[in-house]
């Protein structure tokens, strides 16, 4: 049996793995699929996102005018983490201008 197996690696790419595969060795497809994704994920993690000093100036910008005044590609840009902590810069500065 053929197997077809799809590993993301962003937002909107995946490594296509294909293997044959006899009765029984599903568990070691599943291992496989656990080790491929895995090295991809390390792979991904090598974007560093925007430069440090580039990235404070947008996060104290947001956090004095409420506003990231940047498009959809700097976000993109981004790596997850600078993307994770804008979001709850936003979520928080939400939270105390509704009290």
């Amino acid at each position: 049996m053929k197997v077809t197996l799809h590993i993301p690696t962003e937002q909107y790419g995946y490594i296509e793995f294909e293997r044959e595969i006899n009765d029984g060795e599903g568990s070691l497809a599943a291992a496989e699929y656990k080790s491929v994704a895995e090295a991809a994920r390390k792979d991904a993690g090598t974007n560093v996102g925007i430069p440090d000093k580039e990235f404070n100036g947008i996060y104290d910008s947001y956090r004095t005018t409420g506003s990231f005044g940047l498009g959809a590609d700097v976000f993109a840009t981004m790596s997850e983490k600078q993307q994770t902590e804008l979001q709850a810069l936003r979520r928080s500065l939400a939270r105390t201008n509704n009290k």
